[in-house]
């Protein structure tokens, strides 16, 4: 049994060796710049990312795309 299920009502299994981290806002860490630095293109790597802002929400994932899409309108200019 896994969870109290029987296996044979199972029909898959997904196992993850490490998971998904996630950015804990602190005081302080949204008016430090810190993100900023860290979430900066990395030559030609840009980052469209929730933890881009430290809040895990849809729409800092959102904002992050768009941020993303405007450094990439500008390296390719």
């Amino acid at each position: 049994e896994i969870y109290h299920a029987p296996l044979d009502d199972s029909a898959d299994i997904n196992l993850a060796r490490w998971g998904h981290p996630l950015v804990l806002a602190q005081p302080g860490q949204l008016v430090s710049g810190r993100l900023e630095t860290l979430s900066a293109p990395l030559g030609p790597i840009l980052f469209a990312h929730q933890d881009r802002y430290g809040t895990p929400a849809i729409e800092s994932a959102i904002e992050a795309g768009f941020a993303a899409a405007r450094e990439a309108e500008a390296l390719l200019a």
